[in-house]
């Protein structure tokens, strides 16, 4: 006895009734389901946080890998930075959504963390090569893993904030570092 119906984005016709009861919930566990599944997804970073020896590591050169293709076709630091902030900002968000799900304080899996210090990290680099980027490669995770100069302190604050600050810090002494290294011993390699 339904006489109105509604265009669905397939385009049949479907009464009205239907569309309002059924599909509205089967796409909120559709949507529920492919959240989850997309925030697993990038706070893994495609899932290199999967590696099952040093995560943080296979993370780590992923992005560095996808930073020097980015980098290949952009050559504004301005859009670099702004590209590192906007991957900051969604790894406090994924990061936290995989914490409270996982129960984890801190949980390996995720090296969105990492992707973001890196690239903070890569920030200084002027001139691209691969010894350059090696060397804040090693720079970086030696901050990352021995979590000195006040990193183990920022790992504190609560929720993905203490996930992401404490790699964005440990990007930061990396990149301040390679410039001192820079310009003392590799000033014909470095910028």
């Amino acid at each position: 006895e339904v006489t109105k119906y509604n265009f669905m984005n397939v385009g049949t016709l479907v009464p009205r009734r239907w569309a309002q009861s059924c599909l509205p919930a089967r796409w909120r566990f559709f949507k529920s389901i492919m959240s989850d599944k997309l925030n697993h997804i990038v706070a893994t970073f495609f899932y290199s946080g999967k590696v099952p020896h040093a995560p943080g590591t296979a993370g780590s050169i992923l992005a560095l890998l996808v930073f020097y293709l980015i980098r290949s076709f952009v050559d504004s630091y301005f859009i670099l930075a702004g590209i590192t902030f906007i991957v900051f900002l969604v790894g406090v968000y994924v990061s936290g959504k995989e914490q409270e799900k996982s129960g984890i304080e801190d949980p390996s899996f995720v090296v969105i963390d990492e992707v973001a210090g890196i690239f903070l990290a890569l920030l200084f680099v002027s001139n691209v090569s691969v010894i350059n980027y090696l060397i804040v490669l090693a720079l970086f995770r030696f901050f990352d893993i021995t979590k000195i100069l006040f990193i183990k302190r920022v790992e504190g604050l609560k929720g993905g904030w203490g996930i992401m600050c404490d790699d964005i810090l440990a990007g930061l002494y990396a990149g301040i570092c390679f410039i001192i290294i820079s310009k003392l011993f590799l000033n014909k390699y470095c910028i």
